[in-house]
């Protein structure tokens, strides 16, 4: 009987068992924008309601809870909206409003839990449930997102933010103002720098510069009116990356080894968030998107779900965020990307393989530029990549359609902040705020704004007044044609002597070029080939300028008005003098006509002694990569560039160009025939904007198709690499007359030796992507290219560049390769 009723007993427990295990139901998973949410306690059903604890959903959703221990009361607020509960009691208040709930707040085993339902859809979330996977979705699609300044300003620095038909702009030495759509209409409101600007209704929300001259109070996170007034510190935290997005201010706490924070627009509620030290960050739906040793992760905004998006993310690093993407870029020794990828980081695709300085996004167009100044755009798919812009350096800030930039030049005398003046935040003096002894490093700066389309660039005076800078952009069209007629001047009817040809040093002069701040760059020769002052000279020999002058002896020197035409291929620049007349001339010569062994004169300006001569003969004319040179035994040495070189007859038949080191008086010289082919197309062009050009372009991934294919503008080079012995490269080009065109490409191996092993294929082809012709193998000064050389109508055309493998050696198939275009027109 005992022994029955033991295995009765047992048998029991395994089928209660068995009953209880199959009875449990599954544990109710909750989704809140789009992941699941990591609570504190498990969620619990009663009355056919879900429970879960209070502060996990209510700081999913953004809300700031508050805990009222003697009332057991909880008031929770989001954008204005204030829910208040209290425990065991069905009636909560909605901004007062009496509202009957199904389920009453609980404590269950030691923590307090709230209906979830009710909170979600109290804030306006979707709230839905999935019977059979008890899943419960909380979406935020109707949530209107208040965010107070664009996610790529603050990554750069965030010193302009737009508002209510305004841009405030800090500008580094000049302090901060208030600017009226863009226009010259502006107001200073503080004589400091500040960063970080989020404008909150008629607040400006702001980080202090790290060279504010007191100590205590650099880089804190301070408010004022937007009319300049009611200075306020939020937090005595030393704040970077100043997110405001409703009603929380996140920011990287410097003070605390750059941990994220949050804090209350009034200054409450201040949060660790995560004890995870990051940077770059950028608020969004929830979200908190960062870079942190080399990764790319996210965090929700109460720092809970942390998950790594994108790894070994090393170098530079710009963050910008859309809806659903997340746009980054990277400059490391491994490689130069911009990348997209989606906010789950299920999605990560490169949008183009380009040296980026600084990122920003806009509208579905990515601004960006390069290391050398360039301001490119593209779309955000990559494609439309074109140049807008020269001389574009530093973060970039856009407001509307307007891009500022600042320009940073050599170090202005280290001041000591204790012998500075004590300013606050406000500009207004406090002998008695405490300073610090240490050195502050200031810089020279010049203040920049461009439209986002390259139309206008603009310059801030001393002021404080925007000035228009001519722009130009190679392949654009410029708005003042000014062709070039030369007085023809017959030729003698007898030779000259080198000392007869030497008198004609009175049109030439030597050139001096300088930066924004009168400041010498460099400096060559240049001859004048008209009485109303036109100069011809090498295009190197301007490179960098801001300021030309042009001086015959140390007596007179002349002022360069704009260049008139330029070639950097050919090395040609063709300068205007202002404010000349009357002025002594060369006469120019026909370099068609130039033989061998005849005799030549140069003349220049070597090490700056000016009209230096030598004389020679032209010893060969070669072909290299496109453009012909005149080879000349005449000595030519730096500062000689651009001088003229005579033949015997006294004309010019050349422009002395360059000679080749370590070599046995190898020197050469562009035809003055290649000159004259520019005088047509002239057009009154900006010093600055054609100085800071770079001819050498650089390739930008994807351009594996012609709709993505590159902009490559006539008479440049560029720089290009095969992933893989697959990739193929695009590029596209637009003749407005008919031309004669010359397209060089040098692979890799031909760099390194004219036994190439592995080489290229160069296709020209017309707008509906038919071949025109393929290249030939030519040899130019022992490298081994490959040349197409015809003659094309106006229009529009593209050059497919593709890896070609030597069967002689099947390993180099599978390499990638570098390689270089050389594009000239004659």
């Amino acid at each position: 009987m005992t022994k029955k009723l033991g295995i009765l007993a047992v048998l029991a427990i395994l089928i209660l068992a068995g009953v209880n295990a199959y009875a449990a139901p599954a544990k109710i998973k909750v989704i809140v924008r789009g992941e699941p949410l990591t609570m504190d306690s498990e969620p619990v059903v009663q009355s056919g309601r879900t429970l879960v604890p209070m502060r996990d959903i209510f700081e999913s959703l953004d809300a700031y809870v508050e805990w009222d221990g003697k009332t057991k009361s909880i008031t929770a607020t989001r954008n204005g909206k204030i829910i208040k509960l209290k425990l065991g009691d069905k009636t909560a208040l909605i901004d007062g409003a009496p509202v009957i709930m199904d389920v009453e707040p609980k404590i269950i085993k030691g923590k307090t839990l709230v209906p979830l339902r009710f909170i979600g859809e109290s804030f306006g979330a979707d709230v839905n449930w999935d019977n059979a996977s008890r899943t419960i979705k909380i979406t935020t699609e109707n949530f209107v997102e208040k965010l107070y300044n664009s996610s790529g300003n603050i990554t750069n620095g965030g010193f302009v933010c737009s508002n209510d038909g305004y841009d405030y702009v800090s500008f580094y030495n000049l302090g901060t103002f208030k600017i009226k759509n863009g226009s010259q209409e502006k107001i200073k409101i503080n004589n400091n720098y500040i960063s970080f600007i989020n404008i909150v209704g008629d607040w400006i929300y702001f980080a202090n510069s790290d060279q504010y001259p007191v100590k205590d109070e650099q880089s804190r996170l301070y408010k004022m009116k937007t009319n300049g007034n009611s200075f306020t510190k939020v937090t005595s935290d030393k704040v970077s990356y100043v997110n405001i997005v409703d009603d929380w201010i996140y920011y990287v706490n410097e003070s605390d080894y750059d941990k994220p924070y949050k804090i209350r627009l009034d200054g409450n509620g201040r949060q660790k968030i995560s004890d995870e030290s990051v940077s770059d960050i950028v608020v969004s739906n929830g979200w908190i998107y960062y870079e942190s040793d080399g990764n790319l992760g996210k965090m929700r905004t109460n720092g809970k779900d942390e998950s790594v998006l994108c790894e070994e993310i090393t170098g530079n690093i710009n963050l910008n965020k859309t809806k659903d993407e997340l746009f980054f870029s990277i400059n490391n020794d491994e490689g130069k990307e911009i990348y997209e990828i989606s906010t789950d980081g299920e999605s990560k695709k490169k949008v183009a393989d380009i040296t980026v300085d600084s990122l920003n996004y806009q509208d579905g167009w990515l601004y960006f530029n390069d290391f050398d100044g360039n301001l490119l755009r593209m779309k955000e798919d990559g494609s439309e990549k074109k140049k807008v812009g020269n001389g574009v350096k530093g973060n970039l800030n856009i407001s509307g359609d307007w891009i500022y930039f600042t320009v940073y030049s050599k170090l202005i005398d280290s001041i000591d902040s204790a012998d500075s003046e004590n300013e606050n935040s406000d500009g207004t003096n406090d002998s008695q705020d405490s300073t610090d002894s240490s050195k502050l490093t200031k810089y020279n700066t010049k203040e920049y704004r461009i439209k986002t389309d390259g139309s206008i660039k603009q310059k801030m005076d001393k002021d404080g007044l925007f000035q228009d800078m001519l722009t130009y952009i190679p392949g654009s069209t410029s708005p003042t044609p000014m062709p070039i007629t030369v007085t023809a001047i017959p030729r003698p009817e007898n030779t000259m002597t080198p000392k007869d040809i030497a008198k004609n040093t009175d049109a030439i002069l030597l050139i001096k070029t300088f930066d924004e701040d009168d400041q010498p760059i460099a400096s060559g020769t240049g001859f004048n080939i008209e009485p109303s002052g036109i100069v011809v000279t090498n295009y190197h020999v301007i490179k960098d300028a801001s300021i030309i002058k042009c001086s015959v002896n140390a007596s007179t020197t002349y002022d360069v008005d704009y260049v008139l035409n330029y070639n950097v291929v050919k090395d040609i620049a063709i300068l205007k003098l202002k404010n000349t007349s009357n002025l002594p001339v060369v006469r120019l010569g026909d370099s068609d006509k130039v033989e061998l062994a005849e005799d030549v004169v140069a003349i220049g300006n070597p090490l700056e002694l000016q009209n230096s001569v030598s004389t020679g003969i032209v010893s060969g004319l070669r072909d290299m990569f496109g453009v012909r040179y005149i080879q000349t035994s005449a000595a030519i040495s730096p500062g000689n560039s651009g001088g003229p070189l005579f033949n015997e007859y006294g004309e010019v038949i050349g422009i002395t160009a360059m000679t080749i080191s370590d070599s046995q008086n190898l020197n050469f010289a562009v035809p003055i025939n290649s000159v004259k082919k520019l005088f047509p197309s002239s057009s009154i062009m900006p010093i600055y904007a054609v100085s800071s050009e770079d001819s050498d372009l650089e390739e930008a991934e994807p351009n594996n198709a012609m709709d993505t294919a590159n902009i490559f503008a006539p008479d440049h080079m560029l720089g290009g690499d095969f992933k893989d012995s697959k990739d193929v490269d695009y590029y596209k080009f637009t003749l407005a007359s008919k031309t004669k065109v010359i397209i060089v490409g040098l692979s890799e191996a031909s760099f390194m030796s004219t036994d190439s092993t592995e080489d290229l294929s160069i296709s020209l082809l017309d707008q509906n992507g038919n071949e025109i012709t393929k290249s030939v193998n030519k040899t130019e000064t022992d490298y081994n290219t490959q040349n197409i050389t015809t003659e094309l109508n106006p229009g529009t055309y593209y050059i497919l560049a593709k890896p070609v493998s030597n069967n002689k050696n099947t390993a180099s198939k599978q390499k990638a390769s570098e390689y270089a275009l050389v594009f000239v027109t004659d």
